[in-house]
C-alpha cells in the first residue's frame, strides 16, 4: 500500500458516510414537509443550489408551532419559498418577504410559487447588489422597516461569488426588523466563510441553537 493511501481511503469513506447520513435526514425532512403541506401533491425535493430539505423542515416546523403571528424574511429564494409560503398559508397569518437581486432567478421562483406554493402570502422584492466601501456588496434596500415584525430570517444570499463573506452584512442590516426571540437561519454552513460568519454572529449576540448538515440556526434575544 502506498504511503497515505490508507488515510485517503478513510477520508473518502468518512465523506461518503456523511453524505449518506445527510441524504437520509433530507429524505425524512421531505416526508415531513409533504405530510404537513403538500395535500397529496407531488413536491420536488431540493437540489442543486436549493436549500436542503432538513433546514427547510426546521423552519416550517418553527412557523407551524409559533404563536407569534409574525412575518418571514428570506434573502435569496427558491424551493424554500414554496414551502415557507405554504406554511404561512396553512397557519393563516404572516407575510413572506422574499428578496432577490437577479431578475431571472426571481421570475423562476415566482413561477415555482405560482405552481406549487401560495402566492397570496408572498411579497416580492427585487434589489440590486451595491458596493459600499470595503464591505461586501449588499442588497439596495431603501427602507428595511417595510420588513416589519420578522419572526424568521432565512439568509441564503447573496451567492458566494459576489465576494468574501457576502452574507455577513445580513445581521447588521436586518437586525432592526427582527422580533425579540426571532429565529435566524444561515444556509450553506459547510463552507468555511459561512462558518466564520456564524461565529461572528454569535459574537454579535445571536444564540446558536442548532447545527444542521448545511445550516446554522440562531435565536435573536437582545
Amino acid at each position: 500500500m502506498a504511503d497515505g493511501e490508507g488515510d485517503g481511503e478513510h477520508v473518502t469513506r468518512g465523506f461518503v458516510r456523511g453524505e449518506v447520513d445527510q441524504l437520509m435526514r433530507d429524505l425524512a425532512a421531505h416526508r415531513y414537509l409533504s405530510d404537513q403541506l403538500a395535500d397529496g401533491r407531488f413536491m420536488p425535493a431540493g437540489r442543486g443550489w436549493a436549500a436542503r430539505d432538513e433546514a427547510v423542515a426546521v423552519m416550517v416546523d418553527t412557523l407551524l408551532h409559533s404563536t407569534r403571528a409574525g412575518n418571514v424574511l428570506e434573502v435569496g429564494g427558491g424551493q424554500s419559498t414554496v414551502w415557507l409560503s405554504l406554511a404561512l398559508a396553512r397557519r393563516g397569518s404572516g407575510t413572506l418577504f422574499s428578496v432577490e437581486h437577479d431578475l431571472t432567478y426571481l421570475r423562476r421562483t415566482q413561477d415555482l410559487v405560482n405552481r406549487l406554493g401560495d402566492r397570496q402570502v408572498v411579497s416580492w422584492c427585487l434589489a440590486a447588489l451595491e458596493s459600499q466601501g470595503t464591505a461586501p456588496p449588499w442588497y439596495a434596500l431603501d427602507n428595511v422597516s417595510l420588513f416589519r415584525d420578522v419572526e424568521l430570517l432565512f439568509v441564503d444570499g447573496p451567492p458566494a461569488h459576489v465576494g468574501p463573506k457576502s452574507r455577513a452584512p445580513a445581521l447588521s442590516r436586518l437586525r432592526s426588523t427582527l422580533m425579540r426571540g426571532a429565529t435566524v437561519v444561515l444556509d450553506d454552513t459547510t463552507r468555511v466563510e459561512e462558518r466564520e460568519i456564524s461565529r461572528e454572529w454569535e459574537d454579535a449576540g445571536l444564540h446558536k441553537t442548532l447545527e444542521l448538515g448545511n445550516a446554522h440556526v440562531f435565536v435573536y434575544d437582545p
